[in-house]
This record gives C-alpha cells, structure tokens and sequence, in this order.
C-alpha cells in the first residue's frame, strides 16, 4: 500500500472545517481499517499492558472522550492502537458539535459553546462497533456528563440516569465534572458536586445488591480551569467516597471566550497531573488529558504521575501514527523504570 503524506492528507481534510471532517473520517474509518488505507501509518506495538481500576489495560495510550462521542467507530479507531477508548460525553439529552475552528500554527481546538454529547438511546445503538474492538482486549469507557446546578436533587439524577441504562455496556464510566467551557462547576456547587459523587456510588452498591451486576470502575473527570483548592477538594472527595481514577485535564479559555483544546491546555494540564500526583501520592490513579500532542507529551504526563494518558487533538494535527509512537515511547521508559527497581532490590546474598 502506498503511503500518501499524512500531510497532503491532512490539508484536505482541514478544508473541510472540523465538522465535516470528524464526521467524514467516522463515516469512513472503518472502511479504511479493512482496506488497509491505514496500514502505513501504523505498526504492531510494544507490548506494555498495565493494570488499573481492576482492568488489564493493553498500553497506556487511550482515546479522550469527544472524538467519537455516538460511539460510532470504537473497532475501527482502536485498530489504531489505543489500549482504551472513552465515548461520549452522553447525557440523557443529546447537544450536537458546536461551531468550532482549528489554530494550526498553536495546534489548538477553540470550540465556542460547550462540550457536544450524544444521547444515551444513541450511544446504546452505536455500540455494536465496540464489540470487535473489547474481544481484542481493548477497554472501553463511557463519559457521562450532566448539568450541575443549585437543584441536588436534579444535578444527581443527570448522571445517575445515565449510568443506570450504560452500566452493563462499559468496562469503566467517566463522570465528566468539566461543564461548560472548561472552567469547573462554581465553587457555590460543591454541595451539590458532593451529594452527587455519593449518589452514584450508592447507585452502583445498589445495582451490584439487587441486579447482581458485577463492579464497574468509576473515574471522575476534572476541569483544570477549576482553582487548585477546588482541584484538591475534589480529589479528597473521590478519596473519600472511594471511586477508581481521577481524569485530569488542562483548562483554557480564549480571548473570544473559546473552550479551547491541544497545545493550548499542555501547561496547564502538566501542572494538574503534578499537583494531583503530589496530593494523592499513588492513592488515586490519574488519566492525562489534553494538550497532547507528541510521544514526548505522553512521557511527560507519565513522569509527571498519570498512569494513563488520553489523545483527541493530536490526532487531528500529527496523524494516526501518533498512537503506536507514543505507546512504545512510553514503553521503552516503562521498561526501563522496571530495570532501575529491579536493581534496587535487595538480593539475598545481602540478608
């Protein structure tokens, strides 16, 4: 197969505009994958499986939630070679793409309402393409998002729901505490926020006791827009009612009142994993989000303590191949790290 410059390819679809674009490579990735169109930017990766929230993640590299929010191509994007794909945002209502622009030369995303999310209905019928991609060892998360307000009652129900009808079809769900355009919940609302992470963990106990369904691994995901007292708060939260993985993701905000994505969030997003990974000092497994964009990105938000990480605007500015890159960049220092404590134990001659 012969292999066309991802950039000749790029620059076409980037005539598109992001719309049209995400749902033309949707339409036709799993097409691609067969005919072996993408055989050229890919290759077999490292094996470096990882074990977390009780999953046997195949590598640490996974899709952000947002890139195929119906769920509509999960078999076909994890022929690239994500260990892990999260789809949605879903909520009860569906909230279609909004209007957004590509910044090439900062290879950022700015978007200029809120986060798109399919409906849970939809979700549920797109999910056969799943099915492939999970018996191959691929796991798959669900992001749940909903509306946080002064109504406890009403904010609670706007996840919970959800997580009633997606539980038995997730290896893992992500409630998504990001809202609005990336700066977090109010901090008027942590009561709210509070009574809510309680709520879906007595919903969970509820459906294991009376349904019989096995333990489904919750993480929660936080906006980096949020201050770091609030980004602390919650993480002692999550401590407290004891949920699976923190998912930490930069924050930023345009000029224009954008939420923005890629290289715009890579400060910032840094900066959370380590003030995360310092607080909870491995009590909590971390996902890093946002603002990667190369190999050298994902070993930075493993050395700075994530122990996944997750790519969206990457793939759109540097290709497909980004993924086995930045898997086995992360494996070889994996391995690595495992030589240095192998070293460091002790031998029996010693005692």
């Amino acid at each position: 197969m012969i292999k066309i410059p991802f950039n000749f390819l790029q620059n076409i679809l980037f005539l598109m505009g992001p719309q049209r674009a995400q749902r033309f490579v949707l339409s036709n990735i799993d097409r691609w994958m067969n005919l072996g169109f993408i055989d050229p930017y890919i290759h077999d990766l490292m094996e470096d499986p990882i074990e977390l929230m009780g999953l046997r993640f195949p590598n640490t590299i996974g899709l952000a939630a947002g890139f195929d929010y119906e769920a509509k191509c999960v078999s076909g994007l994890g022929g690239l070679g994500f260990g892990h794909i999260e789809v949605g945002s879903v909520s009860e209502t569906a909230r279609p793409i909004k209007k957004c622009s590509l910044r090439r030369p900062s290879q950022s995303v700015a978007c200029s309402e809120g986060i798109a999310c399919a409906s849970v209905e939809r979700v549920l019928e797109n999910l056969k393409s799943a099915a492939a991609y999970r018996n191959r060892g691929g796991i798959l998360g669900i992001n749940i998002i909903g509306e946080i307000c002064e109504d406890s009652k009403k904010t609670s129900e706007a996840f919970i729901a959800p997580l009633r009808k997606l539980y038995r079809h997730a290896d893992y769900v992500t409630l998504n505490l990001t809202s609005g355009l990336g700066r977090g919940f109010s901090a008027q609302y942590k009561g709210q926020v509070a009574l809510t992470l309680k709520k879906v963990v007595e919903e969970r106990e509820r459906l294991m006791q009376t349904e019989g369904l096995p333990y489904l691994p919750i993480a929660v995901k936080v906006a980096g827009g949020q201050d770091n007292d609030t980004l602390l708060w919650l993480a002692d939260q999550l401590l407290y009612y004891r949920f699976d993985a923190i998912v930490a993701v930069g924050g930023g905000v345009g000029i224009a009142g954008e939420r923005l994505s890629g290289n715009a969030l890579k400060d910032r997003s840094i900066e959370v994993v380590r003030l995360l990974s310092n607080h909870l000092q491995g009590n909590l497994p971390i996902i890093a989000s946002g603002g990667i964009l190369t190999p050298d990105d994902a070993l930075e938000r493993v050395n700075a303590g994530a122990s996944l990480v997750q790519i969206f605007s990457g793939l759109i500015f540097n290709g497909p191949g980004l993924v086995a890159e930045a898997s086995d960049q992360v494996a070889r220092w994996r391995q690595t790290q495992k030589g240095v404590m192998k070293s460091l134990r002790p031998s029996s001659a010693s005692f």
